[in-house]
């Protein structure tokens, strides 16, 4: 497996070239430590959409259900399996970490 830290100037293209990929992929969203309205972790969902807002500064997560909304991400790396995208771990600017975890891994040409 490795690893792959995205630089930020990449994540508002990385996000919208993999989000219809990733729309309907079953993830567990795993923030424990974050502050995401209240709540900290997710079971296995379906993810509805997923973002970067530049002008916000935010990883919006849409699951069916809700919004996760990671305010002021200083990190994003990417889990790959070969060319599989096994999760994404996003690191706000408190030092707290929150992953994205897709139940089945995504084959894509990783950047």
């Amino acid at each position: 497996m490795s690893l792959r830290e995205l630089p930020k100037a990449e994540w508002g293209a990385f996000f919208e070239g993999v989000e219809a990929l990733l729309r309907s992929s079953v993830v567990q969203v795993d923030a424990a430590g974050l502050e995401l309205g209240g709540s900290i972790a997710s079971d296995w969902i379906r993810l509805a959409g997923i973002s970067y807002d530049a002008a916000k500064d935010a990883l919006e997560v849409w699951v069916y259900g809700g919004e996760r909304r990671i305010d002021r991400p200083v990190r994003i790396r990417l889990h790959c399996d070969g060319d599989c995208l096994q999760s994404v771990e996003v690191l706000d600017d408190a030092g707290k970490r929150g992953d994205i975890v897709l139940k089945e891994p995504l084959r894509l040409a990783v950047p």
